[in-house]
């Protein structure tokens, strides 16, 4: 599967990550604890308006997930057909 196939599957509130952020209250607190440089935020960035965790010897950023999304997207990767494993029910049998 390419690339844009893949981001073609991906639920449309992927793409409205930016608004989601905006409204949750510790993404809120977070983002102004970044602008202002404070110590407690120096993990934390903000790219293309979205805020980004930077893990230490990471490669990549990765962003940071509000409270709303975050069960939408667990069972969106953990139950699809590109998760890589065969689910609970086919792992137990």
């Amino acid at each position: 599967m390419t690339c844009a196939a893949l981001i073609e599957t991906l639920p449309f509130v992927y793409s409205s990550i930016e608004q989601y952020q905006a409204n949750d209250p510790l993404c809120r607190v977070l983002k102004v604890k970044i602008e202002a440089g404070q110590a407690a935020a120096e993990k934390f960035t903000v790219h293309k308006n979205l805020i980004c965790y930077i893990p230490k010897n990471a490669r990549r950023s990765r962003w940071v997930v509000p409270a709303m999304l975050r069960l939408m997207l667990l069972t969106y990767f953990h139950h699809s057909p590109l998760d890589g494993h065969l689910w609970a029910q086919k792992t137990f049998h």
